[in-house]
């Protein structure tokens, strides 16, 4: 909007029309919007005349990137809270495979114990931080919600801000992992290895004590 402003007033200095009496596309200037929601890209193209196929490309381009992203968004968050869980387990020795292995297989028995992440301990925000989050969420829209819309309704903004507390909050893996129904989950095989795991997950070639004590070994359980 700066540069939009030093643009009037250099036309107006030098005795120029502003920019939307220009008849022909080779003197025009178009002021684009930076924080267009569709992406300056998309606004650029949108104004070259006889770009058709430009347009069309890049909107067939837009749908592939969308289905790319879902799939491997899917994938990238795929057994997140299962791998975090197995780490805290790790570490206090309550489980001998990692979590590569057992991120799956722990979201396969929290979910057969129908235990989902809302059931398990949360960190969240001091107030404090939030009042800090929301202070600089507040100064963002007064920025720059002018743009797009006429006036803020504060109390409509914090009202939504507060319904999205939960979202800026995340498991607790360390007391998660102490939680009595999930040490239950951990006595099982699976989330053990047969021979011993050093603690940079390189396994060795000796029988794992915890396997053994758990009885794995006559089981057999892999």
């Amino acid at each position: 909007m700066g540069n939009y402003a030093f643009y009037e007033a250099l036309l107006a200095k030098m005795n120029l029309p502003n920019h939307s009496s220009f008849s022909d596309y080779g003197n025009r200037i178009q002021v684009l919007n930076m924080h267009s929601l569709h992406g300056v890209e998309k606004e650029f193209i949108n104004y070259l005349p006889y770009a058709n196929s430009t347009k069309q490309r890049m909107k067939n381009l837009e749908t592939r990137s969308k289905d790319v992203f879902k799939t491997q968004n899917a994938a990238n968050n795929k057994h997140i809270l299962g791998s975090v869980l197995m780490v805290h387990a790790w570490r206090k020795e309550m489980v001998s495979i990692g979590p590569q292995n057992g991120g799956k297989r722990l979201e396969d028995a929290l979910r057969h114990a129908n235990i989902t992440e809302d059931d398990l301990p949360q960190i969240c925000l001091t107030g404090s931080q939030e009042e800090l989050v929301w202070q600089r969420h507040l100064l963002n829209h007064k920025r720059f919600a002018p743009m797009f819309e006429s006036e803020i309704d504060e109390d409509v903004l914090r009202k939504s801000f507060d319904e999205k507390k939960r979202k800026r909050c995340s498991v607790d893996g360390e007391r998660a992992v102490q939680m009595k129904e999930v040490k239950k989950i951990f006595q099982n095989c699976v989330f053990y290895s047969q021979y011993h795991i050093k603690a940079d997950l390189a396994e060795t070639d000796r029988e794992d004590l915890a396997w053994i004590k758990m009885g794995c070994n006559k089981t057999q359980h892999s």
